[in-house]
């Protein structure tokens, strides 16, 4: 490539379009081009980063966690944040398509800017851009998820017609499905309540807190109404067994359902029709455990440490949110610990500990 195309292509970006004709024939004449072949990985998540890349020609995938975020085309670049501070990749990019790249190593970049603080100006001016377009981003991103849930939120109401089959029907099956319906309900709108008061001030929680309850009942509720409901448990064969002490103790209740809910969805998606998942109590003075054990096909030991990841997922129609929350909810809120380990039956055994002794409600 000549010095006058690499000039051109450095032109295109918005990192050093504002670089005088000089600076960039200074400049331009310092990188070096590469080629890739489709499917060739420029770098992995996670690997140091010494250089960035310019796109000339082709087409790049950017990847975390193995989804694909976006792709860059030609006047694209990648990696600039990486040697500016020195820090991991934040994802894997490979080539989409064959495709030309000007790389421009750390070492290129500070001795080119060490004698040019006027390049430096308009480089820092346009990333400063950049990250304010994507924090606007953002922030309309995040309002326009709390107006769907405000929405939701109202979509709900149809739902105060359960009161009304309550009176009409006060006993019996029917009695007992509309209870749970109507604790469900309850349940979305303390969830949205949360999140909108978060969405209008992070310092304000409202909702459930601590509040002394029992682990074992609340367990053999979530066995009576969503084992027997959800389409991923209803066709397994789920048992609790309890031992020790069951002692009512502090910890959120709605919160701790929806983790143990999630623990158990996930045990159920790893199952086939049938399979039996065995859920076990144990409480003492000092710490409530809860272990769900399912027979499926098990984690590999180089994945545990990233189940809990946010985003991160095996599954196809997965969204990697569950199992974060889990953590989330037993480690952040409740001070406890949650472990995946091997099942000597086969398959996998999610445990949690809960603390007894000094256990603290959330703020």
């Amino acid at each position: 490539m000549e010095i006058a195309e690499r000039i051109e292509s450095l032109r295109q970006t918005d990192l050093f379009n504002a670089f005088s004709d000089q600076e960039l024939q200074l400049f331009a004449a310092s990188v070096t081009e590469i080629t890739i072949a489709p499917g060739e990985v420029l770098f992995h998540e996670g690997e140091p980063g010494h250089e960035m890349f310019v796109l000339v020609e082709g087409a790049l995938r950017i990847c975390k966690d193995k989804r694909i975020i976006t792709m860059l085309r030609p006047g694209d670049y990648v990696g600039e944040m990486a040697i500016l501070e020195e820090k991991p990749r934040s994802a894997s990019v490979e080539a989409a398509a064959p495709s030309r790249l000007l790389k421009i190593t750390s070492e290129q970049f500070r001795q080119y800017l060490a004698n040019q603080p006027r390049s430096l100006v308009s480089m820092m001016t346009t990333l400063s851009r950049r990250v304010r377009r994507d924090t606007e981003t953002i922030a309309a991103d995040f309002e326009k998820a709390n107006i769907l849930i405000h929405d939701m939120k109202n979509a709900l109401a149809i739902f105060l017609y359960l009161d009304l089959l309550k009176r009409r029907y006060p006993d019996g099956d029917t009695a007992a499905f509309i209870s749970h319906m109507q604790e469900a309900r309850a349940n979305l709108l303390t969830m949205m309540d949360e999140a909108l008061a978060g969405a209008k001030n992070h310092l304000c929680r409202i909702g459930t807190t601590s509040e002394p309850s029992s682990m074992a009942a609340l367990l053999d509720d979530i066995i009576g109404t969503e084992c027997t409901l959800h389409p991923d448990l209803r066709d397994k064969r789920v048992t609790v067994t309890n031992s020790g002490e069951d002692a009512p103790f502090a910890f959120d209740r709605l919160e701790m359902r929806r983790a143990l809910t999630n623990l158990l969805i996930n045990a159920g998606q790893a199952s086939r029709p049938g399979d039996p998942i065995a859920v076990s109590f144990s409480q003492d003075r000092q710490c409530a455990e809860v272990a769900i054990a399912d027979q499926g096909p098990g984690i590999p030991a180089e994945l545990r440490d990233r189940i809990f990841t946010p985003r991160f997922t095996t599954k196809a129609s997965g969204n990697g949110l569950g199992l974060a929350s889990c953590k989330q909810i037993i480690e952040t809120h409740h001070h406890g610990s949650l472990r995946v380990e091997d099942n000597p039956r086969g398959g996998s055994i999610f445990r949690l500990r809960l603390p007894i002794a000094g256990t603290r409600s959330k703020t």
